[in-house]
């Protein structure tokens, strides 16, 4: 087994089309902190599969708290300020992810 294939998860998840039809998303990770306890960027993970890639990066803050970030459009304009995460973070977080948007 390769680093790339040690590195990677595949979830199911509801698929870009109208009718949300499942589909593999493939999360790589591609960066971790060497400095486990530290705050900042925790680890990055590059997400493929859907209409197109993104990245969900895991902040720890100062005082211990857990962010999660991802650049798809859903969380960029709707979900990160309410602290609801999009179907991608909640796939990469193994949460079962509903069919309704």
């Amino acid at each position: 087994m390769n680093d790339e294939a040690a590195n990677a998860e595949i979830r199911s998840l509801p698929g870009p089309d109208r009718k949300r039809s499942p589909q593999n998303y493939h999360y790589r990770l591609i960066y971790r902190n060497p400095l486990r306890a530290a705050a900042g960027c925790v680890m990055l993970w590059e997400v493929t599969g859907g209409r197109l890639p993104y990245q969900i990066a895991w902040e720890r803050t100062a005082a211990g708290k857990s962010l999660f970030h991802c650049t798809c459009a859903d969380a960029v304009f709707r979900r990160e300020s309410t602290e609801r995460y999009c179907k991608h973070v909640q796939g990469l977080l193994g949460r079962k992810v509903l069919k309704s948007a």
